[in-house]
C-alpha cells in the first residue's frame, strides 16, 4: 500500500474563529505560516511567501520559525487567509482555493494552506498549544509515524491502536477511541444501543429502551413512540392539517394566493416523525407462552416459558418480571433457582446438585503471575487490583470485579478487565515505535512484557531476546504471546443429582450443573445431547438455544410487520408487505399527507392514489 494511503486526518480540527480569538485575527492556526510580532491593523497580511518564516515544531514539542520547507507557492499565504472550516469541509479539513478541502495534518499542508514540511523536518504533528506544525520526530503526545502524520493512537479515532484503524461513526453521535479501544460517544438525546445512537423518546423500535435487546421497546402495530412510551396516536379531525396518523403534526400551512396549497420548500416531517415499520406479528411458541398471554399465541415476542405450576416437572413455576409476571397471576409458586423455562430447579423435577459447589481461577493468571478472581455469574475471571494487569490500571465494573475499591482503570476493559495495552504499530521508517518496543523494519516488536496485553513478551532476534521476558510459543507478529479470549472459571464440588425424577439427571463435569438424559426430563419436553449425556430419547437440537441443564428454551420473534401510515419503502405493489422492521413507510395515497399537499407516485401506490410528482420528503409527500 502507498504511503500516503495510511496518511489519514489526525484529529478534530480547531474552528478557525475559536484559534482567531487566542492569536488574533492574522494567526488563524498554530503552524500556518508565520504571523508578525505586535498588534495587527484591518489590513495586516498573514501571507506566506517564499524567504519568509513558518512554524516547526522542535524535539521537545515547542514551536519555533524557521524558512520555509518544500516549494510553497507564492499564492499559499492568500490561501493561508481563508484557512478555515468552510461549509462543504470536514470538520478537521480546512478550505485552501482551488486546492478545496485538504487535512492540516499533511506534511503537503502542515498546519495551513501551502505549508509543506521539507526534507529536514518532513513530518507533521500537533502542537501543544493546537494547530499542526512540521517536525524532525515526533512529539511524545504524538509517538507514532502514519506516513507523514504523528499521532497517538490511545485517543485518536482515527487511528485508534494503529495506522490502520479508524473508528466507525454512527449517526446522530460521535466516534470514541480510549486507551486504543474504538466506542461512541452519543450526541445529547440519543442512548448508545447496540452500535447505533437512538432517540427513545421519538423511535418506535426503541421506545424507552433498546429494542435490540428488549422485545418490549418495539411499538407494536398501531402504536408510535412518545415521550419513551409506545401510544395509539391520537386522532385525526376531519378536515384538520394534521399529518397522518403515527406523525406529528407539522407547523401549520398558512394560506397563500392559492388557498390550501403547500407553499414552496419541503413538506414538514420533523425528526422521528415519519413512520418506519414495525413487528405487527410473533411467531407462536413451540412450547410455554409469552409474557401476557396464557397460550402458545405471543402478542409481542419474547421468551418462551412457563405460566403456570402445573407445566414445570417440578410442579413449581417462577414468576419473572419481564417474562412470565403478566400471565403468571397468583399461578405461579416458584422462588429460587430456575433453568431455561423458569421451572424451579427442585425434586421432583431436575435439582441443582447436591453438596457445595465452590469456584476458582486458574493459579497465575493475572499479570507477573497475580491471582486473578472469579465474578459473580461464575463464569470467567478478573481483575480486582491494578497490580494484576499489565498497564497498571484494572477497570472498576460492576459486573467483573464488584467496582474494585482502588481500582483505576478506563475506558473499555479487555479480556481479564484490565485498561486495554495500545496495540503495537508497524514502523515503516524505522522509527516512530512506542516506549517497551523496538523497530526490526518494518514492524515495531515488544521488548518488555509490559507491552503485551497477555502480559508475555517472547525473547526472539527482532527484540534482541529481551531480558526479563517471559513468553514462549508462536507470537501475534509484534512478539506478543497472544493474549486468550477469556479466563473461564474452574468450577468443584457437586456430588449428584438428587430427585424423583425419572430417568434421573447426571451431573456434568464441573459438578455445576444437573443435565437432561432424555426429554422426559425438561419440561419444556426437549433434552439436547449438547454433552453427549442422553442415556434415553432426545430430540432437541444441537443448533437450537438450550439452558445450563441442556434442555431446549425458544423465544418467539416477529415474522410480520407493518407501517402506521402508508406501507415500507421496499415493497414493489400496493399489496407488498413489509419484510423487516425498521423500514422508512411511504404514503400510499393524496390523503396521508398534510392538507394540500401529494404523495409522490411510487410501486406501492394504487392505481390513482398518488398523484405527485418529483422527490418527496421522508414520507414521500411532495408540495
Amino acid at each position: 500500500m502507498a504511503q500516503d494511503s495510511n496518511v489519514r486526518k489526525i484529529a478534530r480540527f480547531v474552528g478557525a474563529a475559536a484559534i482567531a480569538v487566542a492569536l488574533g485575527a492574522c494567526g488563524l492556526i498554530s503552524g500556518l505560516g508565520t504571523f508578525k510580532d505586535g498588534t495587527c491593523g484591518e489590513d495586516c497580511d498573514a501571507s506566506v511567501h517564499p524567504g519568509d518564516a513558518h512554524t516547526v515544531m522542535t524535539t521537545d514539542g515547542t514551536m519555533e520559525t524557521g524558512p520555509i520547507l518544500g516549494e510553497a507557492s507564492s499564492d499559499a499565504g492568500e490561501d493561508a487567509e481563508d484557512a478555515a472550516p468552510e461549509v462543504g469541509c470536514a470538520a478537521n479539513e480546512i478550505e485552501c482555493g482551488e486546492a478545496g478541502c485538504v487535512d492540516p495534518s499533511m506534511a503537503s499542508n502542515c498546519g495551513g494552506c501551502g505549508n509543506a514540511c521539507g526534507a529536514d523536518a518532513d513530518l507533521c504533528a500537533a502542537g501543544e498549544e493546537g494547530g499542526f506544525a512540521c517536525t524532525t520526530t515526533c512529539p511524545a503526545t504524538a509517538p507514532v509515524t502514519c506516513g507523514t502524520s504523528c499521532v497517538d493512537p490511545t485517543s485518536n479515532p482515527e487511528y485508534c491502536g494503529g495506522c490502520e484503524t479508524v473508528c466507525p461513526a454512527p449517526a446522530n453521535g460521535e466516534a470514541t477511541c480510549v486507551s486504543s479501544v474504538c466506542g461512541v460517544a452519543c450526541d445529547t438525546g440519543y442512548t448508545l444501543c447496540g452500535s447505533s445512537c437512538v432517540n427513545e423518546q421519538t423511535d418506535s423500535n426503541n421506545c424507552g429502551g433498546c429494542g435490540a435487546t428488549n422485545a418490549q421497546s418495539v411499538c407494536g402495530s398501531g402504536t408510535t413512540c412518545l415521550a419513551g412510551t409506545c401510544q395509539a396516536p391520537p386522532p385525526v379531525e376531519a378536515g384538520s392539517d394534521a399529518m397522518v396518523a403515527g406523525m406529528d403534526s407539522g407547523p401549520a400551512v398558512e394560506a397563500g394566493v392559492d388557498a390550501g396549497v403547500v407553499e414552496a420548500g419541503p413538506v414538514p416531517c420533523p425528526d422521528g416523525s415519519c413512520p418506519s415499520s414495525t413487528p405487527s406479528g410473533y411467531g407462536a411458541c413451540p412450547f410455554g407462552s409469552c409474557n401476557g398471554s396464557t397460550s402458545s399465541t405471543c402478542g409481542g415476542g419474547g421468551p418462551c416459558v412457563c405460566v403456570n405450576d402445573t407445566q414445570c416437572k417440578s410442579t413449581h413455576c417462577v414468576k419473572v418480571t419481564g417474562e412470565n409476571d403478566e400471565s403468571c397471576g397468583s399461578n405461579c409458586t416458584g422462588t429460587g433457582s430456575r433453568d431455561g423455562f423458569n421451572c424451579e430447579l427442585v425434586s421432583p423435577g431436575i435439582p441443582v446438585p447436591a453438596g457445595t459447589t465452590t469456584y476458582s481461577c486458574p493459579a497465575n493468571a493475572g499479570y507477573k503471575n497475580s491471582q486473578l478472581t472469579c465474578e459473580a455469574s461464575h463464569t470467567d475471571c478478573y481483575c480486582t487490583a491494578d497490580s494484576e494487569c499489565p498497564s497498571g490500571h484494572c477497570v472498576p465494573n460492576a459486573t467483573n470485579n464488584n467496582s474494585c475499591s482502588g481500582c483505576t482503570g478506563t475506558g473499555t476493559p479487555d479480556y481479564r478487565g484490565c485498561e486495554a495495552i495500545a496495540t503495537i504499530p508497524s514502523c515503516p521508517i524505522y522509527i516512530g515505535c512506542p516506549s517497551n518496543t523496538t523497530c526490526s523494519y518494518p514492524t515495531c516488536y515488544c521488548t518488555s512484557d509490559v507491552a503485551c496485553d497477555s502480559g508475555h513478551c517472547i525473547p526472539s532476534s527482532h527484540n534482541g531476546n529481551c531480558s526479563g521476558c517471559t513468553g514462549t510459543g508462536t507470537d501475534d507478529g509484534h512478539g506478543c504471546q497472544p493474549a486468550p479470549t477469556s479466563v473461564p472459571c474452574t468450577t468443584s464440588g457437586g456430588t449428584g443429582c438428587s430427585t424423583s425424577l425419572t430417568p434421573t439427571p447426571v451431573l456434568n463435569s464441573g459438578g455445576t450443573a444437573c443435565l437432561c438424559v432424555a426429554d422426559g426430563d425438561c419440561s419444556s419436553g426437549k433434552c439436547v445431547n449438547a454433552n453427549s449425556q442422553c442415556t434415553g430419547s432426545c430430540t432437541g437440537s444441537t443448533t437450537s438455544t438450550y439452558d445450563t441443564e441442556d434442555c431446549q428454551t425458544a423465544t418467539s420473534t416477529a415474522d410480520a410487520w407493518s407501517c402506521s401510515a402508508g406501507n415500507c419503502d421496499t415493497v414493489t405493489s400496493p399489496t407488498g408487505s413489509c419484510t423487516a422492521s425498521g423500514v422508512p413507510c411511504w404514503c400510499t395515497s393524496n390523503a396521508q399527507c398534510p392538507s394540500g399537499a401529494l404523495c409522490s407516485n411510487w410501486n406501492g401506490c394504487a392505481s390513482g392514489a398518488c398523484t405527485g410528482t418529483g422527490t418527496g420528503n421522508a414520507f414521500h409527500c411532495v408540495p
